[in-house]
C-alpha cells in the first residue's frame, strides 16, 4: 500500500468510512486506480463516485455522510434523517434526505431523496460529528411540514432541551425561510408561542406526551415542573403539579430507575412531596402508550376528589 492510499484511508476514517473519486485523486492516486479497486473488492461504491473501503461497517451516519458527499459541496442533510442526526424524540427513520440549492439540479436515486430549495443561509446550516446538516431551528421548522402536531410538540421539546436553540430563534428563522402559509407553520407558531411565554418546560419526551395527553381530555393546564418549597427550603420538583388542588403528577418512563437506592430516593421525594399535603398520581410510560383513557381517568378523579 502506498502513502496515497494510507492518506485516503485516513480521510475516510474522518469521514464515517466513506469518500469521493475526487478526493481520492486529490491525494495522488492515478485516475485508474478508483475503478481498479473496485474490481479487485478493496472498495466498493456506495453511491456514484462514493466509495468506502471493503469490509467497512455502514452506519445510519455513514449512509448520511455519503448522501452529502455525493450531493456535492454546500449540501446538508435534511428533514427526518436530520431530526435522527440531532437525536431528537420520536423523529425514526431510514430515509435519507439532502437539501440542495436549486441551482444544483441534483435527482434522487435509490436510498436518498433530494430536496431543492431556494437557498440555504448560513443560519440554516450546521455540521454534526463531520456531517453537513440543518441546523437544529431549521430541522424543527422543516419537521413542522411532516410531522404531525404531537410528534413535532415532542421534537421542539427535545430541541429546546439540548440549549442550542430557542423558541425565538426558531420564530426568527421560521420567518425568514418561507411565508406564513408553509404547511405546519401554525402549529409550529402556536406551541413556539407557548413556550416562548414560558407556560411549558418538559424535562422529557414523555412529559411533552403526558401533557398534551391531560389537554387533548379537557382538563385544567397543569404547571409543569412545579417546585415545592417548604418555608423557603427546596423540598422537591414535580413533573406537574395542579397547585389549587394539592396534586402532583409524576411520569415514570420505561426506563423507569430500579434498584434499591433509586426506590428508596423515589420513596422518600414521594414521602416528602406527601408531607406538605399533595397526593401523587403517578403515570407509567405503557399507560401513555396502551391505557391513556385510564391515566386520564385517574387524574380527573383525583381533581374531582380535592376540589370536592
Amino acid at each position: 500500500m502506498n502513502e496515497a492510499e494510507r492518506d485516503v484511508i485516513v480521510l475516510a476514517t474522518a469521514q464515517w468510512g466513506v469518500f469521493t473519486r475526487a478526493q481520492a485523486l486529490e491525494l495522488g492516486l492515478p485516475e485508474a486506480t478508483p475503478s481498479r479497486r473496485v474490481r479487485e473488492g478493496r472498495w466498493e461504491m456506495v453511491q456514484p463516485r462514493v466509495y468506502r473501503i471493503a469490509g467497512t461497517r455502514g452506519s445510519f451516519r455513514q449512509r448520511a455522510m455519503a448522501a452529502t458527499l455525493w450531493a456535492g459541496p454546500g449540501s446538508v442533510i435534511s428533514g427526518a434523517a436530520a431530526g435522527r442526526l440531532w437525536g431528537l424524540d420520536d423523529i425514526r427513520t431510514s430515509q435519507i434526505e439532502v437539501s440542495v440549492t436549486r441551482d444544483r439540479n441534483r435527482r434522487a436515486i435509490p436510498g436518498i431523496a433530494v430536496r431543492a430549495v431556494r437557498t440555504l443561509a448560513r443560519p440554516d446550516t450546521s455540521e454534526l460529528e463531520g456531517i453537513p446538516v440543518t441546523s437544529l431551528a431549521r430541522t424543527v421548522i422543516d419537521l413542522a411540514q411532516t410531522c404531525d402536531p404531537a410528534t413535532l410538540e415532542v421534537a421542539i421539546d427535545a430541541a429546546l432541551r439540548t440549549g442550542r436553540t430557542s423558541p425565538t430563534a426558531i420564530l426568527l428563522r421560521a420567518k425568514a425561510v418561507g411565508p406564513r402559509g408553509r404547511r405546519g407553520t401554525g402549529t409550529l407558531r402556536a406551541l413556539l408561542w407557548e413556550r416562548r411565554a414560558g407556560r411549558v418546560a418538559s424535562g422529557s419526551a414523555l412529559e411533552t406526551r403526558v401533557r398534551r395527553m391531560l389537554i387533548n381530555a379537557a382538563l385544567p393546564l397543569p404547571v409543569s415542573q412545579y417546585r415545592i418549597h417548604d418555608r423557603g427550603r427546596h423540598v422537591a420538583r414535580a413533573d406537574f403539579a395542579y397547585p389549587e388542588a394539592l396534586l402532583v403528577v409524576e411520569v415514570k418512563g420505561y426506563r423507569w430507575r430500579s434498584g434499591r437506592a433509586a426506590w428508596l430516593s423515589d420513596a422518600i421525594r414521594d414521602g416528602e412531596i406527601a408531607a406538605r399535603g399533595f397526593r401523587v398520581v403517578t403515570i407509567t410510560w405503557d399507560e401513555v402508550r396502551f391505557a391513556p383513557e385510564r391515566a386520564v381517568d385517574r387524574v380527573r378523579r383525583a381533581l374531582g376528589r380535592l376540589a370536592a
